[in-house]
């Protein structure tokens, strides 16, 4: 006895471990509920009418038989417990469980106790306790006594309720065979009553079940059973799979339709519209034309099962070869015409893809078609020029970014949503039947699209094909994206090459003055005659050496920049002191070449936060330009004015021979040089100086005419803006 209940507390933490494992955002069975309610509606009208003498609500119509006060409540009780059962989740010892097992256990020991009345005809005097029954001569056995019928489906649907929420390992199984049992017995009954069979609704010779208990009955029994659906032989019945689907589908009318074909004919031969014989037959057609036609929907149900089933196999065929292509090749071209050629024919007779380039224009950049009369079509599309009409389909699904399905194609689809001359007039040759667009996005943005199209094989797209060409786009995409990198890498390395070209460039000139300076000095050493000479090397020495640290400061500046490393330590600073050291150190390179430095201040309120080094950097690189660019005697001007209350702008202008419109939008990228000055520097400063405003949260830009010498401007945030941003 021990060991046995110890199984049962172990069972008991096993089922309240599943049960919090379970996901408790279940939705409750609203089919339980609805079912509870009916139950709890007719049970209650019936033992309201009991208790306050009402026979309008005990017996509303002549033609119906009694239902007991006992069946009354014990209706009452079970629907309480269905109600209890819509919560699929609730542990065994939540104070639902044990509400449930009370008032099912109530109601089955009514029912039990009832039976065994009848039994060991005993009168246990519990049949008039709530009412007495002045029907019971004509309706029952014993006064206010249910039928036995009604007494066994009473105590089979308490204890089915009762097993629910107790830890039995098998107890759906128990709870379903038990509501099963209830739920024969009360169609039978109610056949029973349709048939006028008294033997399958009366027990004994006077005892019958009262038909609303029968239906009462047979609503309980199929929300027990439905009240776990995923567990017990239920569960085999509504899980995936064919023939769940199928035995769903056809269980109602198995059941019913025989019942109403015969209750019909029935009710015709004692009309008199027929004979026996006729009848029979007529019953017999009917039921061979009903499961002829349940067969012919069972059939075609399969059949639709089976055509999705090899869709969904040849979908994932075809989505698997192309991913293998994408990752085939980094070449873009290559790896777009192998996703067409996997498309083809397997999808689509045939296939296009769009991409948009730098000036908007959409250019077909691959194609497939299952005939060589439809490939020479579309290479003569090719050759035509780009699609730029914002109406037209393939520009529509790009900015949309929603597929488009064209399920038949009319002439008016290629000449007004289509809109491409080019592409009409050929897609109006190739005949297309039906087609599909997908747009391809690429880093979140929708930058390209596939057309599919079917025409010589007849077959049309539907929704489901929409699907799988949004995947085959996102396959497209993904080929773009790493052609995309791969183009990236390689503009990496080829920088990188030009890097080490333009800086072995530099550094040898200098390291070749030092070099050159230091055999001279070594041959002058010890002689006193040679000292204006050492001290010319020195000089010479100390500016290469000045030179070289430059440049590697600029590779060392460009790394932080990439790594978002640039650190920088804010003061709140004068900006003339700025300006001033700036001016200052390029002063002398500006005297070497003749060119005058002018500050031009226009602002009283000029106290900054910022780096101070770093920002003199940003205007020795501007006016390193500047002295550079500018012929001998001209004028350079440092320019700095308020430009409102947020920030200062910078400026630096000279007049020189200017940039031209179509290198300005270049002149800040790294290693870029103007034809005309190609190796006479890194090409890093304007990179660098871009860099450090904008990490000071400022902005950068040029403005320049050709022959009127450039202006670069730059703005520096006040120190209100900094602190109210921060």
């Amino acid at each position: 006895m021990a060991q046995s209940a110890g199984s049962g507390v172990h069972a008991a933490s096993l089922d309240a471990t599943a049960a919090r494992a379970r996901p408790a955002s279940r939705p409750p069975n609203w089919y339980a509920r609805v079912a509870a309610g009916l139950v709890l509606v007719f049970g209650g009208l019936v033992l309201c009418g009991w208790l306050f003498r009402v026979p309008a609500l005990i017996r509303p119509h002549p033609a119906l038989v009694v239902m007991k006060a006992n069946a009354a409540l014990g209706f009452v009780l079970l629907g309480m417990v269905v109600w209890l059962l819509a919560d699929p989740w609730a542990p065994i010892d939540s104070w639902r469980a044990r509400a449930a097992r009370a008032l099912s256990l109530v109601a089955a020991m009514i029912g039990l106790a009832t039976f065994v009345e009848y039994a060991l005809g005993l009168d246990l005097r519990i049949d008039e306790v709530l009412a007495i029954d002045r029907w019971a001569p004509r309706q029952t056995g014993a006064a206010g006594r249910m039928a036995l019928n009604s007494a066994a489906c009473l105590f089979l649907s308490g204890v089915a309720a009762f097993v629910i929420w107790t830890p039995l390992r098998r107890r759906y199984w128990i709870s379903q065979a038990l509501a099963a049992l209830v739920w024969f017995a009360a169609l039978v009954t109610l056949v029973g009553y349709a048939y006028q069979v008294e033997v399958l609704y009366r027990v004994g010779a006077v005892t019958s079940m009262a038909q609303l208990a029968a239906a009462l009955f047979l609503v309980t029994s199929i929300a027990t059973l439905g009240s776990r659906p995923d567990e017990g032989f239920v569960g085999a019945l509504t899980r995936g799979g064919p023939g769940s689907y199928m035995f769903r589908r056809q269980l109602p009318p198995i059941i019913f339709l025989p019942l109403v074909l015969g209750w019909i004919r029935l009710w015709g031969e004692e009309q008199g519209f027929y004979p026996t014989r006729v009848g029979t037959l007529i019953l017999a057609l009917s039921l061979v034309f009903v499961f002829v036609l349940m067969a012919w929907q069972s059939a075609v149900s399969m059949n639709r099962a089976d055509e999705k089933r090899r869709r969904a196999e040849r979908a994932h065929a075809l989505l698997a070869e192309a991913g293998k292509v994408v990752g085939a090749s980094l070449n873009l071209d290559e790896t777009l015409q192998r996703v067409t050629n996997a498309a083809v024919p397997a999808f689509a007779d045939w296939c296009l893809i769009h991409v948009v380039n730098e000036h908007d224009v959409a250019v077909l950049r691959a194609f497939a078609a299952s005939r060589e009369s439809e490939r020479e079509l579309l290479r003569d599309l090719a050759a035509e020029p780009g699609e730029t009409n914002p109406r037209s389909a393939i520009r529509e699904a790009i900015r949309s970014g929603r597929p488009l399905l064209v399920r038949e194609v009319t002439p008016e689809h290629l000449q007004h949503v289509l809109g491409h001359p080019a592409l009409g007039r050929i897609l109006d040759q190739l005949s297309p039947r039906s087609l599909v667009l997908a747009p391809i996005f690429v880093e979140g943005t929708a930058t390209a699209a596939m057309m599919f199209g079917m025409g010589a094989s007849g077959r049309c797209f539907d929704d489901g094909d929409v699907a799988i060409a949004e995947e085959l786009a996102s396959r497209a995409a993904i080929a773009i994206h790493n052609a995309s990198l791969f183009r990236k890498t390689n503009e990496a390395v080829r920088e990188r090459d030009e890097t080490l070209a333009v800086i072995s460039h530099d550094l040898r000139n200098p390291l070749g003055a030092i070099l050159l300076s230091a055999n001279l000095l070594k041959r002058a050493a010890g002689d006193v005659r040679q000292q204006e000479l050492v001290r010319a090397r020195v000089d010479v020495i100390l500016r290469s050496g000045e030179r070289m640290n430059n440049m590697i400061e600029d590779l060392l500046s460009v790394s932080k920049l990439d790594a978002g490393r640039l650190g920088l330590n804010p003061l709140t600073v004068c900006g003339p002191e700025v300006v001033d050291a700036a001016v200052e150190t390029m002063r002398p390179w500006a005297l070497k070449k003749n060119v005058s430095l002018v500050v031009d201040i226009r602002t009283s309120d000029f106290r900054i936060e910022c780096d101070q080094d770093r920002l003199e950097r940003v205007l020795t690189n501007l006016l390193g330009n500047a002295i550079k660019f500018s012929p001998t005697g001209a004028v350079v001007i440092v320019g700095v004015e308020d430009e409102g209350v947020e920030e200062l702008l910078f400026s630096v202008s000279d007049r020189g021979p200017g940039i031209p419109a179509e290198d300005q939008g270049h002149v800040f990228e790294r290693f870029w040089q103007a034809p005309e000055t190609a190796q006479s520097g890194t090409g890093l400063g304007l990179a660098i100086a871009k860099g450090i405003v904008e990490a000071h949260g400022g902005r950068i830009w040029v403005e320049s005419e050709v022959g009127r010498g450039a202006t670069f401007r730059f703005t520096v945030p006040k120190p209100a803006r900094r602190s109210h941003a921060a």
